[in-house]
């Protein structure tokens, strides 16, 4: 026990390791945590091909899944009512404006009491991706729980990532890449 109690000092003196020491110990419980978020939600691999849908944006045009084979697609599910949503669309916004031709980012407003509710969040966080309207379909395939929600395609309609929650910028980058 004395030698272990000394180890742990000598860690909790030397400022880098302690620093090095605390952040794999917090990225541990973060990733615990999404996981257990995530359990519920559609699996990952190559036997995990997402849903297909057909739904309409505001000016009536319709946009199918499959219109988007051959290129890494990120559907993120929100409610205009959520606040998590208002806070982390912004770093959806900053991924899609990069302008990739290999990536498409598709938002889909669920859980709303009418449509204009959809638009009025859609305004006021200047989106400028697609804004298409879901519905408890939607909800039911996808098996969403929570928003926002999100799930990363890859170019043969596979699921490789998905996300209940805040997602930071980096994140969404990350979890979008090209694998």
């Amino acid at each position: 026990m004395h030698k272990q109690l000394n180890l742990w000092q000598r860690l909790r003196s030397n400022y880098w390791l302690a620093l090095l020491f605390d952040a794999v110990m917090i990225s541990l419980v973060f990733i615990s945590i999404n996981m257990w978020q995530a359990r519920d939600l559609l699996p990952l691999g190559s036997d995990s091909q997402a849903p297909a849908f057909s739904l309409a944006d505001r000016a009536g045009t319709y946009y199918q899944l499959d219109d988007y084979k051959g290129q890494r697609v990120i559907v993120y599910f929100f409610a205009p009512w959520c606040s998590i949503c208002a806070l982390s669309i912004h770093n959806l916004v900053d991924v899609a404006a990069e302008k990739d031709p290999e990536l498409v980012v598709l938002a889909i407003g669920l859980d709303y009491q009418n449509a204009e509710e959809v638009w009025e969040f859609a305004d006021k966080h200047k989106l400028q991706m697609p804004v298409l309207l879901g519905g408890a379909q939607q909800m039911f395939d996808w098996q969403i729980n929570a928003f926002p929600t999100y799930y990363v395609i890859n170019e043969s309609g596979q699921i490789i990532s998905r996300s209940i929650g805040y997602s930071a910028e980096l994140g969404i980058r990350w979890r979008s890449r090209s694998r």
